[in-house]
């Protein structure tokens, strides 16, 4: 009976903490470009092609495109990425910043309910979204690419920006700042410098942005059902 009584709590725990994937694009990101450094950013590749991609799937999923403006050299988009993907409590953060190599090992140590809220941050960007990292510095089209679905890339100020299209490509909605959002962002844990963002705060702010996606789709039809 012990035995059975084991197995069941190994097989909940298994199944509570097993992280759900997140579509993404870029896909692949080509060694040849930049010395092959980058993580999450390909600073190479066509811009509008990633979103046009992340777009296709997007419409193919009922899921609504999460565009995350940046850079390689942003450790918070680096930091955003691993909050979505569910990781917690130890983080090991490798980039660029003026072409050096940086290297920084993080812990967690002062969040409540830190795994409930981080697979509950990663199952929701999971079932609603497809993620597309745009790059802003050294591809060739980074600006014109968000420019072309309604974004002002010169009004831009803080990496990342995060914003939503619609079905069919175009702008719905944008976080503000993340800097700006009180509370959204960790800078310290247990008097530890630290990057991390409060993943109840962040969740809700994504949910503004999927439901901007929605409600511009919704629009979009019932113009067309008028014109019918």
């Amino acid at each position: 009976m012990k035995v059975i009584v084991l197995l069941f709590l190994l097989f909940v725990a298994f199944f509570s903490s097993a992280k759900n994937k997140i579509a993404k694009y870029p896909r692949d990101i080509s060694p040849d470009c930049r010395d092959g450094v980058a993580k999450i950013y390909d600073e190479c590749s066509d811009q509008k092609n990633i979103i046009k991609m992340a777009l296709l799937e997007a419409n193919s999923t009922n899921k609504t495109v999460l565009l995350v403006y940046g850079a390689e050299w942003c450790i918070w988009c680096h930091v955003f990425d691993k909050y979505i993907d569910g990781q917690r409590r130890k983080y090991v953060y490798e980039w660029q910043y003026d072409n050096e190599p940086l290297k920084w090992k993080m812990y967690e140590r002062g969040s409540r309910n830190i795994d409930r809220k981080a697979l509950d941050l990663n199952k929701y960007v999971s079932d609603n979204f497809v993620v597309a990292y745009i790059e802003a510095d050294y591809s060739p089209n980074g600006a014109e690419a968000i420019e072309g679905i309604g974004v002002n890339s010169e009004a831009i100020r803080t990496f990342p920006f995060f914003f939503s299209i619609d079905s069919t490509g175009q702008y719905a909605g944008h976080m503000q700042a993340y800097n700006s959002i009180s509370g959204l962002e960790k800078r310290t844990d247990s008097g530890r410098e630290y990057r991390g963002f409060d993943r109840v705060i962040l969740l809700g702010e994504l949910k503004k942005l999927r439901s901007a996606a929605m409600l511009s789709d919704r629009q979009l039809q019932q113009s067309l059902n008028q014109q019918d």
